[in-house]
């Protein structure tokens, strides 16, 4: 029998275009934050929050000066050894300000892990992903992340998110699967880019499924309902909404001809050479059988329907930037968002069924928050202009440099 989880298979299908290293190391180091969530915020408002930092922030650094010596670690001036896009356009941009920027290489390999400089200043400083405040201990980047936490204080705040919660158990999350609309979405509390999600959930059967699928990465799930629309990526730098960026999952429009399977392959046959091909398989095959298609099934002449829960180039879908033809009320609700959370750099998703509408009108809501959002995504749309987002990051951290010298 198929399994996607074993271990002789060098791909996760449920992990899509990015792959987890370990399911077992995921699972248990998010069971173990979403447990201590409250203790971290706790610590992190205390008197002792803001020296402890400090130290651990001190050690970090004799540490990576000893690796330094010891050529553990070397820096590399090459935008191109970037691992991560979100890195490069980063580092792009901060070669065009005349930024000192450089790469983190351990044992001879790229990290995500970098240090810069206003030059003509000598004193560097160091971030993973994305520069932040130094000295940051923001609450809350002990909860930002966790999507059951995160709804919680969105709700509190009068912004819309959707109907469901958080379950650890599947008996627990059955008896409040009968009092939602349906069909649900089941995912890890824990996560990003989609990796263990199950979208279209109308049935005990499909929901349990979706259980497992979703706890190989976190012991805790959310289940919510399922909004109808595309779903959104609004990125907030300081404040202010900078991007906003539509993402779709591949889809075909029938023909009363061809099968779903034939229409699939047309696709990929006649796609922009930017987006990755629809992958027809297991994962596809079931996506369609929640919606009750099969592989075999003939659309009528101009139904259109979704291939996969999963959305990007990467997946055979689009992306648009959209910033500009947002409803106003929108940017406002995300900027809003911004303010509960309380952080300069954050990437908002959301779905909503037309981005141009008063969402006051519609079924819409935010999903998720990331405090390390792929800035990357918004220089390259597939369609509409693309926004320097980068540019934007850089323009509050060099605001802040400036604050601290004066």
């Amino acid at each position: 029998m198929w399994n996607p989880f074993s271990s002789n298979k060098k791909k996760c299908l449920y992990c899509g275009a990015n792959q987890t290293p370990s399911h077992t190391l995921s699972r248990i180091e998010s069971t173990i934050t979403v447990a201590t969530t409250d203790f971290q915020e706790r610590f992190l408002r205390s008197r002792i929050a803001r020296p402890g930092y400090s130290l651990g922030e001190w050690l970090i650094m004799r540490l990576l000066d000893l690796a330094v010596f010891l050529h553990v670690i070397t820096f590399s001036d090459d935008v191109q050894t970037a691992p991560i896009t979100r890195g490069r356009v980063l580092w792009e941009e901060a070669v065009k300000r005349g930024i000192d920027m450089q790469n983190l290489r351990f044992l001879g390999k790229p990290t995500d892990l970098f240090r810069a400089r206003f030059l003509p200043t000598d004193k560097y400083f160091y971030f993973s992903g994305l520069p932040r405040k130094q000295g940051a201990d923001n609450p809350a980047l002990a909860w930002m992340d966790d999507k059951a936490v995160l709804k919680k204080r969105l709700r509190e705040a009068n912004i819309p998110v959707p109907n469901g919660g958080s379950f650890s158990s599947y008996e627990k999350a059955r008896q409040v699967f009968h009092s939602l609309s349906k069909p649900v979405i089941v995912k890890p509390r824990l996560g990003s880019r989609g990796r263990h999600t199950t979208t279209f959930i109308s049935n005990e059967a499909d929901l349990k499924k979706a259980i497992k699928i979703a706890q190989r990465m976190c012991r805790y799930f959310i289940m919510e309902e399922h909004l109808t629309g595309a779903v959104y990526r609004g990125t907030v730098i300081d404040g202010i909404v900078r991007g906003i960026l539509g993402g779709d999952p591949p889809r075909i429009t029938g023909d009363g001809v061809h099968t779903i399977v034939e229409l699939a392959r047309m696709k990929n046959e006649t796609k922009d050479p930017r987006v990755k091909d629809a992958e027809i398989n297991h994962m596809m095959e079931d996506f369609l059988a929640r919606q009750e298609y099969t592989f075999e099934t003939i659309l009528q002449n101009g139904k259109t329907i979704d291939l996969s829960e999963k959305i990007g180039l990467s997946y055979g879908g689009s992306s648009a930037e959209v910033t500009e033809t947002t409803h106003p009320k929108i940017i406002s609700y995300l900027e809003q968002a911004a303010k509960t959370v309380d952080d300069p750099i954050l990437g908002f998703d959301f779905i909503i069924e037309d981005i141009m509408r008063d969402p006051d009108t519609q079924k819409w809501g935010i999903i998720e928050c990331n405090a390390l959002p792929f800035i990357n995504l918004h220089h390259s749309p597939l369609v509409g202009t693309p926004k320097n987002i980068a540019g934007y990051v850089w323009d509050y951290i060099y605001r802040e440099e400036m604050k601290e010298k004066r």
